[in-house]
């Protein structure tokens, strides 16, 4: 599995890819670095446009104490700069405005998922009464919650806490949450309806790393590796789908070339190596030297 922070993942035998999905929350779920009065940031724009957004958003914070949103804002932008610190500052001081204020509930949560911080985020996301929100912010708050649960080593609370809310999910945005928990709990042969309807939802590298996983469990390889392969062709970046194509080829297909080759880009991208994949390689290499040694006596 693609992800060093859970237990139990050998048994799914291909990477759920946990900091992937964590990943896609991130830059999806919370509608990150829209505007907000500064004007539209582009690549060509930055550094200077966006330390402009970042002083002017912090003027109006100053200006308007009692309003969250700016120093919301402002964590918004201090994430896009990279400032990790700061921004988890600029929300704390937003929940000191409004501690009912989901948005940044939300960032604050997701930030403290990224860092590995999941007893921070459970106390976060378990003080405020997610039920009492409107259902869609509620739905959001529970699938964060849910998520660090699942990190904490209890898939089966982590299901529990989103099923209430799973007929409000957008599954755009959110459907690769459920497809998670499914995979990660006790029936992770359930993990194929989710999947699909997430899939369906939104195509794209996450859904159909998730979807491939979800195949490869009820017994379809063919399927799986075409998924993976087409994860990887939308992007090339995710390490995930490039472990899964390692284990894939080398288990199921026995194509250790190709597997090696998987894994090798996979590495490149990433040092993590949850299925011990790598020695599995290197034992191999000694195998073949050792086989080749004793034909040439």
């Amino acid at each position: 599995m693609n992800a060093t922070h859970h237990p139990n993942r050998h048994r799914a035998g291909a990477g759920v890819a946990l900091l992937m999905l964590a990943g896609t929350l991130f830059t999806s779920g919370c509608a990150l670095f829209r505007s907000g009065g500064d004007g539209e940031l582009t690549a060509r724009d930055e550094p200077t446009a966006l330390q402009q957004a970042i002083d002017w958003a912090t003027q109006q914070a100053s200006a308007v104490p009692d309003e969250p949103y700016w120093p919301h804002h402002l964590a918004e932008l201090y994430v896009r700069s990279g400032r990790g610190d700061d921004a988890e500052h600029a929300l704390h001081d937003a929940l000191a405005r409004d501690p009912r204020y989901a948005p940044s509930l939300t960032l604050l949560s997701r930030l403290l998922y990224q860092d590995g911080r999941f007893g921070e985020g459970l106390e976060l996301l378990s003080s405020v009464p997610i039920d009492s929100f409107p259902r869609g912010e509620a739905c959001v708050l529970a699938a964060d919650l849910a998520l660090h649960r699942e990190a904490l080593g209890d898939p089966e609370a982590a299901r529990r806490t989103l099923e209430p809310y799973r007929a409000d999910i957008d599954w755009k945005e959110l459907g690769s949450v459920p497809t998670y928990l499914e995979l990660r709990g006790d029936d992770f042969l359930d993990a194929k309806v989710p999947a699909e309807r997430a899939l369906d939802a939104q195509e794209d590298a996450v859904n159909l790393n998730n979807h491939g996983i979800a195949r490869l469990l009820a017994g379809d390889p063919e399927t799986a590796r075409r998924e993976f392969q087409r994860a990887h062709t939308l992007d090339p970046d995710l390490p995930g789908p490039l472990y899964n194509l390692a284990i894939v080829e080398r288990f199921y297909f026995f194509d250790d070339k190709a597997a090696q080759g998987y894994f090798d880009q996979y590495a490149s991208l990433s040092s993590e190596d949850p299925d011990g994949l790598r020695l599995v390689f290197q034992t191999d290499a000694q195998s073949r030297v050792v086989r080749d040694e004793e034909a040439e006596r």
